[in-house]
């Protein structure tokens, strides 16, 4: 939660200006569980003096926390009916739940849907496959400089060396690569 604040706050606060012009920062998360097992539908958090606990520092922050699991149901009746939305429950036929399920089965039913999830796949594949490249890497690399140390024991060569590991690692390091690695462990 900090971590969203203090980014609003960089996000908002332009270089130059005095803190005092900052501005106030929301922070509102809408979780499916309870993430503070307390069994409230909200949870607001605000600062106080830990002695007195009565008083209060404006820092202009506001964090709540909504628990659609809640059991303490002291909220306006749209807030429970969006929670209660959260966990699969439409209360009424008519409202803004209601245009707010019709929107969604509009957006999830459009040609728009199909396009932004190929879109999502895509670009998930692409971090899945730039995370797989770098393992790859990062474990020819390990094993590329093992494999110099090893070498280096039996007494040869650096540009030997640096050809039986040109030999096996070729598909995963560069030539340039290799020599820098032999260079760094010969």
């Amino acid at each position: 939660m900090q971590y969203y604040a203090a980014g609003l706050n960089n996000f908002t606060l332009k270089s130059g200006p005095p803190y005092t012009k900052l501005k106030s920062t929301y922070v509102v998360f809408f979780c499916t569980y309870d993430p503070f097992d307390q069994g409230e539908s909200m949870y607001e958090f605000n600062f106080f003096d830990r002695k007195t606990k009565t008083i209060e520092f404006n820092a202009g922050m506001h964090i709540k926390v909504f628990n659609s699991k809640g059991k303490n149901r002291d909220l306006n009746q749209k807030m429970l009916d969006f929670l209660d939305y959260m966990n699969g429950v439409i209360n009424h036929a008519q409202g803004y739940i209601a245009d707010l399920q019709k929107d969604i089965d509009h957006y999830v039913n459009s040609e728009k849907w199909g396009d932004d999830m190929d879109k999502l796949a895509y670009e998930m594949n692409q971090v899945a496959m730039k995370a797989a490249e770098k393992a790859t890497k990062k474990k020819a690399i390990e094993d590329a400089v093992t494999l110099i140390q090893a070498l280096k024991q039996v007494d040869l060569s650096s540009e030997v060396i640096f050809e039986k590991v040109l030999q096996d690692y070729s598909n995963d390091l560069s030539s340039d690569e290799i020599k820098k690695l032999v260079e760094e462990n010969y």
